[in-house]
């Protein structure tokens, strides 16, 4: 089942990568723009599934660039809740040099990037998922890390 669920990860990953460049962007900001982006970032998802599912080294090694690009948006929640900056610029150099970082370490060592890069993206999700729903008082979202909107008074620490 490795190869199915890597490629509904990538395909996800490819969706969200493309919805946030085009909300970087504002294009997402009329319907129309907001519509040609999802068909956009729909077909990218279901193109990299197809992908995905015809080669499992090409599986392993977007896997480890998902796990690089996710600890790149990890590293830069962690500056931004200790230093309350976060710019949009700085979190695609961190998202982007992870993911290259990714994808040659999983290249070297693929069964160990899968063991980590799953483990890890899934805690990662789990988490976040859980301060969407039972903590946004408490948490920042990625957009409110994206935009900069972080009063640390707001959250309580």
């Amino acid at each position: 089942m490795f190869p199915y669920v890597a490629a509904a990860m990538s395909a996800l990953f490819a969706m969200g990568s493309l919805w946030m460049v085009c909300e970087s962007f504002k294009w997402t900001e009329s319907d129309s723009g907001y519509w040609i982006c999802f068909f956009i970032a729909a077909l990218a998802g279901i193109l990299t599934a197809v992908l995905i599912t015809k080669n499992i080294w090409v599986t392993v090694g977007i896997l480890g660039a998902f796990g690089g690009v996710i600890a790149g948006v990890l590293l830069l929640d962690v500056i931004a809740a200790l230093f309350a900056w976060g710019p949009t610029w700085f979190l695609w150099v961190l998202a982007v040099l992870g993911g290259i970082a990714g994808f040659f370490f999983a290249k070297k060592t693929g069964p160990t990037v899968v063991n980590l890069s799953t483990s890890f993206i899934g805690s990662y999700l789990f988490m976040r998922s859980l301060t969407i729903f039972f903590w946004p008082t408490h948490w920042p979202s990625e957009k409110d890390i994206i935009n900069g909107d972080l009063a640390t008074e707001e959250f309580g620490w």
